[in-house]
């Protein structure tokens, strides 16, 4: 019914570009160097292997360590506080010791 993305597709794209990035390499040796027809292989050649570096590259993830950390400690300390709660009542407010996101 409705169209999946394939996992594979980022790959198969990536390929396509080293053929072309090696297919470039092969046809720059048929052009005189110093001719406009050799540098703009050579731009052409230059914009391929960016484009293949960009594809090889990990993606960064938008949560640092950090925050990850201070999430999971805050989340142990209300894990505590309610253990605690649910077997030793208190009659203050336990869960203004959790520290707030900023």
């Amino acid at each position: 019914m409705f169209w999946k993305k394939d996992p594979d597709a980022p790959k198969y794209y990536q390929s396509l570009l080293e053929k072309e990035l090696e297919l470039a390499i092969v046809a720059l040796s048929g052009f005189q160097a110093g001719t406009n027809e050799y540098a703009k292989q050579v731009s052409n050649i230059e914009r391929l292997h960016k484009m293949v570096m960009a594809g090889n590259q990990k993606p960064s993830s938008s949560v640092s360590k950090d925050t990850l950390v201070n999430a999971g400690a805050n989340l142990v300390g209300i894990a505590m506080i309610l253990k605690h709660e649910w077997a030793h009542p208190i009659s203050s407010k336990a869960l203004g010791f959790v520290h707030r996101l900023r």
